[in-house]
This record gives C-alpha cells, structure tokens and sequence, in this order.
C-alpha cells in the first residue's frame, strides 16, 4: 500500500477545504434588474458540464424522477404546499435547490428574470457549441460579458433525453394555471423561450446572485418636504414590479409560516416583551429594522409620518395602474414628476399569500398608537391608499427609505412666482421647494432639462455655493436641449439677466460649447472671471444670441487652441467695447478678444478694472468687497486689480486711487 508523507496528507486536506469552500462564480451582464448569473449549472465545475437535475421544489438530486417520488403532492393527486389555489406560487428558502445547496446569497431566478435574460433588447443568444458541448450563449449588449447554457435534457423517471439537442433551466415561480407544471427556461438549436414543464421533471438549474453585488439600491427623490428618499424596490426584489420579500414586523428575515407561535416579540403569556405601547418601545431598533439589518446602515423602514407624506395628495399623485404586468400604486411627485411604483403584493398569513394582485401592504418602523397587537403601515387597493393599523404578526412588503445624508450635487431651481432659475452646489435639492433638475453634463451629457418651464425663465443666478462645484463641462448650461418627444427647442428664450457669474469655478472646465446657445433675450454677459485654460470646446458658446450686444471681458481668448466653430454665430448685435461690429465671416474664436479697434478688432468690452461686484463702476461697494474677501481669505480674478494672483491691501488702495481719478 502506497504510504503518504505528512507534509502530504497536510496539502492534500488544504487543498480539499479550498475546494469545498470555493465560492461559485457570477457574472453581471448589465441587465435593467442588476441580476447576477452564475457561471455554472449547480453540480457543474465549469460553464459547459451538465452538473446535477432537480425536480422543482426539490433540493436533492435522486435516481427516479416521478409523481410517485415527488416531495409535493399527496395520495389523491393534490399539492400540499404550492399550488394555485390558496397555496404558495414561488419558493420558498427551504425548497429553493440554489439557496439550499449554494447558501442564502443564491436562489433560482423569477420568471422576470428568466425573461430578461433572454430578451433581444438587453442580450444576444446564441446557439453554438462551446468546447464540445452544444448550448445556448447569452451575451450582453451593453457590456459583452456572457454565460454558456449547456444543453443538458433533461431527467424523467430513471432515464435522460435530449442531452446535446435541449436544455432547460427551472425558475422559482409556479406555473400561473394548472398547478402542476412550473415556469422555466426551454432552449433548442433553433429556439429560446420561457415555458413551462411538469414539475417531477429533472431540470438543471442556473441559479442568479439574492444580492446585487457591487451595485447601490438606488432611490428616487420626490421633492417631498421631509426630503425623504424612496427606494425604487421593495426589499427582496430586483425590479419595481417584483413583489419581493415577506416580514413579520421587527422581524429581519421571511419565513415559512407567519403566525402568533413564531413570532419573535411574544411570550407564552400572549404579552409583547420590548415593543408594545405601556411603557414598551414604539419604534423599531435597527436590529429590528428589516430595512437595516438586510440592507445596510443607510436604510430603514419608513416612518408612520413618512408614509402619511408619501400619499398626501399635496405632495403626490397616487394611481392605481398596470406597469410590465403588474397591478400596483404609482406615486408621483407634483414637484418634479418623478415616481415609484408599489406592487399590490398581498400579505402572507400563516402559509398562505393572500390578495396579491389585488392589494398591497407595507410596514412603518412605527407601532400602532392603541392596541399593541397591530403597527402602523400602508394599505392599498385599486380604489383607495390609506394609512392604518395591521396585526404585527403577517408578513408584509417593506419599502425602505435612505437615512443619510445625500452627497453634494450641482442642480438648478425654478421658482415660477420670479421666473428665476438658481444653479445651486449643495445637499439641500430634495428641501427646495420650486421645480430642481440636476446638471450633469459629464454623466448626463444630452439631458433634455427645463421642460415646461423653459419659456418662463427670466432670469438666472449663480448662487455662491457654485465656487466650490468642481465642474468640468459646462456644456448647454444654459439651453436645455431638444425634446425627442416634442422636438422643441428648450432654449432660455426669456432670460434676459444671468447674475453671479463670478461664482462660477471654471479652472478645471473643459467643455465650455453650446453654454449660453439662443438665450435670445440677453443682452450682456460678463465672463470676465472665467478661465479657459483647459478648455477644448467652445463651439457655439454665444451662438444664436440675437440680442447680445455686450460680452465682457478683459481677457485675450483669441489664441486658445480651443475648438470654436460658430463661437458666435448668429450673434448680429454684438459690438465690441471700442465699435467693432459683428462679422458674419468671423464667428470662431478670432475676435474672443478685447476689441482694440481697426488695429486689433474683437467682440469682447474689457471689463472696469476695480469693479469687484460687477457693477460696471468702481466705488466705495468694490473697496468694501475687497477688505470682506480678504478677512475670509478668498480670491475673486475681478477683485485681484494689481494682477499678482492674491487679493490684499496693494488691491484696496489701488481701488482708492481709480475713485480719486
């Protein structure tokens, strides 16, 4: 007999544990639902092996795939557990082959998901044969990652067919008719498509990632008053229409069976033991808190206030509606018109689902204010929202809502009351009460913003918040683009003052094209603080700005390697500070300089040196201006009157002197 050495037998087991520990892999191929694929089949060491068969519902491969050896039907042709009839319609943990062999972070993918793997508008599929092994290719059309689906037939009775010329792939929804077949996904040479199979079947299974992996939950602003930020998704889902998971109130995990005997807050006695309204907590700890615990500090469950606010019709509008097949509530702002939508998913009482479809129930972190047997939550149906008080022990949806503070942003707001339009840098967009759009031109490049208000625009301001923006584009600051839906023209047609321009941080701007393009109404801009020294496109900066008859600045911009076709196109009125007129022969950056007459022509008016606030005069306001910025140890170009880059004294008196001349 063969004898290891220590050192042997030591690798050998090293190398068994990493093997068992080995973690199975996944893939995002960039689908709408953030869904993650696993690379293998479960019993598969790689992409192209078969790997093991389940009957649906099982999580145990066996020998005889049968009615008479499935785990879910009884003596008289009945299903015990999932059935459409009263029973449950997707698996649960327990009888979810992923989760039971793969562990908690791993299920069988929804029907939805199956769907959208295969959807021509996010992948393409394949037949092909891949190191030997015929089978389908899915690959993404907005990444090019994929995954290979191994034609593996399937098992009935104690025989396989079709291996090589068939695959199939369970889901963990039942079938939406007859209670015997479930839903999954069936592949040929010359087809792909969700169907549905006899459960006994043994079918491969594909399992997809519980967790989006590197992926935030994402959330939508309302405008709401409180500022309050709603998830996009239930807890459990991956999509907005996918019902998602079941809690019993301050309960962090689904279960099986929702009833007074498995729920965690009570004692024999049928007393509440930590929340209850006598001299008990009201509102849930964070451990407590589903919202919390699954999803991260960032998250709770909303307050009974906060669902109140979510339905006051001040704020929002809430309809019933259909949206990708689902019955549900879509709530929407007045503010900016933003929304969510609220799948009717039902409640589940003891084993059952029940209602979904048809209402939808979600939970507060807050308990009901009389009987301690109910917490506060909100309750819908296709005539009515409302808030109310439901029995603590059903499991219901939960909807969290962001509890930190949101990350600075560079937004604008309109107040229809002034026709102003503010460009704000800061945290405060979802307290603004006017309409708020977010300015993004680096992510966001061809956002159509100002829609229904473009026209109403009077003026705009650059709040002094703007000097800390670490822009890089200003591209269409000003114009709003073209709407596709309407193909208007979302120009500031109206604005006829932009004040504040020296609170914009241009040192690092590279984009400075179609800035103020047709702001019809302006009849002078002061760029006189910005610099361009990294800016490559200017193209159509002032274009078709009819009116525009001044632009000040000191500045020589006409050597710029910047890129500047129609610079200033259309601009017919536009006079230089020394009477160059417009040239429609010269529209580039040539004349984007200090007009010095017929010797040096340019369309730009030097500004008035010492004129700090902008004035166009030099007073007693300016020196002022100076001695503020140098207590605050700012720098402002326009306030820097000797040229050394620093605002100090030598500035102050130099504005003394220019008021005595």
């Amino acid at each position: 007999m063969r004898k290891h050495s220590l050192l042997t037998i030591f690798l050998l087991s090293i190398l068994g544990t990493m093997t068992a520990n080995a973690q199975p892999e996944y893939v995002d191929l960039g689908l709408p639902s953030g869904t993650l694929w696993a690379t293998t089949n479960i019993g598969a060491t790689s992409p192209e092996e078969y790997g093991d068969y389940f009957a649906w519902g099982e999580t145990t491969t066996k020998s005889d795939y049968s009615w008479e050896t499935y785990f879910d039907i009884d003596d008289g042709f009945s299903f015990k557990k999932y059935n459409n009839d009263g029973g449950l319609t997707e698996l649960l943990p327990e009888d979810d082959a992923a989760t039971a062999n793969w562990g908690s972070e791993w299920q069988m993918p929804s029907d939805d998901q199956i769907d959208e793997l295969y959807n021509n508008s996010y992948t393409t599929a394949e037949w092909t044969t891949q190191n030997g092994v015929n089978g389908y290719k899915i690959t993404s059309k907005s990444n090019g990652k994929s995954i290979f689906l191994p034609a593996a037939g399937s098992r009935a009775g104690t025989s396989l067919y079709y291996a090589g010329s068939y695959g199939g792939c369970w889901s963990r929804s039942l079938g939406t008719s007859n209670s015997s077949n479930a839903y999954y996904l069936s592949f040929g040479s010359d087809d792909i498509s969700r169907y549905y199979d006899y459960r006994h079947i043994g079918q491969s299974v594909r399992p997809v990632r519980v967790k989006k992996a590197e992926k935030e939950h994402e959330y939508v602003d309302l405008g709401l008053p409180s500022g309050t930020l709603w998830a996009t998704c239930n807890m459990g889902a991956n999509s907005p229409e996918e019902y998602g998971d079941y809690f019993a109130w301050g309960e962090t995990e689904p279960k099986s069976d929702y009833n007074w005997e498995t729920y965690f807050d009570i004692d024999d006695g049928f007393l509440f033991k930590k929340y209850y309204n006598d001299g008990g907590l009201t509102e849930l700890l964070p451990e407590d808190d589903a919202a919390t615990a699954n999803w991260g500090s960032e998250w709770q469950m909303p307050s009974d206030d906060q669902i109140d606010e979510l339905y006051n019709n001040s704020y929002t509008t809430a309809e019933w509606t259909t949206q990708n097949g689902v019955n549900g509530y879509k709530i929407t702002s007045k503010s900016n018109g933003k929304s969510i939508f609220l799948p009717a998913a039902g409640f589940r009482a003891g084993t059952s689902l029940d209602d979904a479809g048809y209402n939808g129930y979600y939970w507060s972190r807050s308990l009901g204010t009389g009987n301690s047997s109910y917490a506060y939550g909100l309750g819908f149906h296709s005539h009515n929202i409302y808030g109310y008080g439901y029995y603590r022990l059903h499991g219901r949806s939960v909807r969290p809502v962001h509890t930190i503070d949101i990350e600075k942003q560079v937004y604008t707001e309109f107040d229809e009351a002034t026709g102003t339009l503010t460009y704000y840098y800061d945290d405060k967009k979802a307290s603004r009460t006017g309409v708020t759009e977010v300015y993004d031109p680096v992510n966001n490049p061809d956002a159509v913003r100002f829609t229904g208000y473009y026209k109403k625009v009077l003026k705009a301001v650059i709040d002094p918040s703007m000097k800390d923006a670490p822009l890089t584009s200003m591209y269409s600051m000003f114009f709003g683009g073209i709407n596709n839906e309407t193909f208007a023209f979302q120009a500031l047609s109206k604005m006829t003052e932009i004040k504040g321009m020296e609170n914009l941080n241009t040192a690092d701007v590279t984009r400075m094209n179609w800035m103020f393009e047709a702001c019809n109404a302006l009849k002078t801009i002061d760029v006189n603080s910005f610099d361009i020294s990294k800016v490559t496109e200017m193209d159509f900066m002032f274009g078709d700005c009819y009116e525009l008859t001044t632009i000040y600045c000191s500045k020589d911009w006409s050597s710029t390697s910047a890129s500047s076709d129609n610079m200033f196109g259309a601009c017919r009125k536009l006079v230089g500070g020394n009477g160059t007129a417009f040239d429609s022969n010269v529209t580039d950056a040539t004349y984007a300089r200090p007009d010095g007459g017929t010797a040096s022509p340019g369309y730009f008016t030097a500004g008035v040196v010492g004129d700090v606030n902008g004035d166009k005069v030099v007073n007693f306001t300016d020196a002022q201006s100076i001695l503020t910025l140098m207590a605050n140890e700012n720098y402002e170009s326009s306030a820097d009157v000797n040229n050394d880059d620093a605002v100090n004294f030598t500035d102050y008196q130099s504005i003394l002197t220019i008021m005595a001349q």
